[in-house]
């Protein structure tokens, strides 16, 4: 169905303009349709489903919204493909947001690609990307030590990894510390699995079961 840009029109009669406009109506509903609540008998209608954007780009090149972004603006949401020398395995289109300073921030909103909360025997208690079962999932191999599998892969092992734990002990003082266990990305923190270690962090270091452990796959 094509939108007809001038409705009225003023040279034709009242009649011929009835299509057009039924057109152009129709032609709104099917739009709207798409990604927003439309003739819903709640007070749901216009408001969005989801929100569908493009990367932004410059003749096909990855850019930032120009300023200034427009009068009463304060920001913008958007979408852009990371740059081969920003990530030299994926490029992926993420989200981004940019205020309307003279010298604007540009901030990456980095998704969380997975990331659980667990006990120290494996069991979970929130996760992502994650099979929830302990031994599945969240493996624990020995004291001290897991194997975590993603549901899904990620898309290269250039993630960061950033978790803690708190150790269980009767000794308040006695701080945990999680860390990727290993020295090569083939086999300890690659596109499938992931192996952390939780560790005592107080006197001599040593490999201790938690009371409970997190860890956050970002990026990659």
């Amino acid at each position: 169905m094509a939108w007809s840009e001038v409705y009225p029109d003023g040279t034709k009669s009242v009649k011929a303009n009835r299509p057009i406009g039924a057109n152009n109506t129709t032609f709104i509903k099917t739009a709207m349709d798409m990604d927003h609540y439309w003739n819903d008998p709640t007070d749901l209608s216009g408001r969005h489903r989801f929100v569908k954007s493009p990367k932004h780009e410059t003749a096909g090149i990855a850019t930032d919204p120009t300023s200034p972004l427009g009068t009463d603006i304060d920001g913008v949401l958007y979408l852009k493909e990371k740059l081969a020398a920003e990530s030299i395995a994926n490029q992926a289109v993420v989200p981004f947001f940019k205020d309307a300073a003279a010298t604007p921030a540009i901030l990456e909103l980095l998704g969380i690609r997975a990331m659980a909360v667990f006990k120290g025997d494996g069991t979970a208690l929130y996760t992502h990307n994650i099979d929830p079962t302990a031994g599945v999932g969240i493996d624990r191999t020995v004291i001290g030590r897991y194997t975590i599998t993603f549901k899904t892969e990620l898309p290269s092992n250039n993630y960061a990894v950033l978790g803690g734990c708190i150790i269980n002990s009767a000794n308040e003082n006695n701080l945990g510390v999680l860390n990727v266990a290993g020295s090569t990305t083939t086999s300890t923190k690659n596109t499938t699995t992931l192996k952390i270690q939780t560790k005592s962090y107080a006197g001599s270091p040593e490999f201790r079961d938690s009371t409970q452990a997190w860890f956050v796959c970002f990026g990659g």
